[in-house]
């Protein structure tokens, strides 16, 4: 009797990881960068850590500069001493027992100290200036504003209010570098105005614009500064004519009231003057 054994043979594939599920960037300075990423959907076993290769965009291989971190805990890495006009590419590869899986590639470079915008076009309407510009691709945010002068109509200078320009610099709120527009509000219509954008005390941009429609005439804008005050004095003028009215009612109701009484007593003194005279002749007669 021949007795067969079978042997089974039990073999364990190990299967690479699969690559990072997510990275991104970011620039604390104008030559550093942190990479932030993210494991892999599909790790395929225990995860040993990473390994992140970078390199100057345009350059060859050879100059292929390789980090390999053994921690499954570190998600992030960063590098120092960048060139900031340069670009770079970046690759993270997921570690495991099974080796190296693919990678996950960026490309990126430092983001550059923001200033305010240069090329700007603006747009006029009656009562405003539409500002808009193009944000740069690696600047930072930078706040800025506008500063703005109106200057004096022709018959300001003829009445001699001032000199050509206005009386003092208007500024803007605060405005964001990378929103890209800005509405300047609340301009009087046909006025000529004198923009201007400051960066460390220097003019760095400066133009002159007008806005639209006729040149406000003075009496009006007077008239509606000085409303309050027309107002009051309407009231009072009112006031006293409402007074007067009321004195005249009250003198001609008096007058009549006299003249009346006059006559009632003319009438009783009369009569008692005839009721005194047929008296005497009554007493002759007896």
């Amino acid at each position: 009797m021949i007795i067969l054994h079978s042997y089974f043979i039990c073999v364990f594939v190990f299967v690479a990881p699969g690559p990072p599920a997510s990275l991104r960037f970011e620039s604390p300075t104008e030559t550093s960068l942190i990479l932030h990423w993210t494991p892999p959907h599909e790790i395929n076993g225990k995860l040993r850590g990473y390994v992140v290769q970078y390199q100057q965009d345009g350059e060859s291989h050879g100059n292929l500069v390789k980090f390999e971190m053994i921690s499954d805990q570190v998600n992030h890495f960063e590098l120092n001493d960048l060139d900031p006009s340069s670009y770079y590419i970046f690759k993270v590869i997921a570690l495991t027992a099974a080796g190296q899986g693919p990678y996950i590639e960026g490309r990126v470079a430092t983001l550059l100290e923001g200033v305010p915008p240069s090329n700007i076009t603006v747009v006029s309407s009656n009562t405003s200036f539409n500002l808009s510009w193009v944000p740069g691709d690696r600047h930072r945010n930078h706040g800025f504003h506008i500063h703005y002068l109106r200057w004096k109509s022709g018959k300001e200078l003829e009445k001699g209010l001032g000199s050509a320009a206005g009386v003092r610099w208007e500024r803007s709120e605060l405005i964001n570098s990378t929103q890209g527009f800005y509405s300047l509000t609340g301009l009087q219509p046909g006025t000529k105005y004198s923009l201007m954008i400051l960066h460390d005390n220097n003019s760095h941009w400066q133009q002159d614009f007008r806005t639209m429609g006729p040149e406000p005439s003075e009496m009006p804008g007077r008239f509606a500064t000085q409303g309050w005050l027309i107002g009051l004095i309407s009231a009072i003028l009112l006031l006293i004519l409402i007074l007067l009215i009321l004195c005249l009612i009250k003198r001609s109701r008096g007058g009549k009231y006299a003249v009346k009484d006059k006559e009632k007593k003319e009438i009783d003194f009369d009569l008692q003057n005839k009721d005194e005279t047929f008296g005497e002749y009554r007493s002759l007669e007896r």
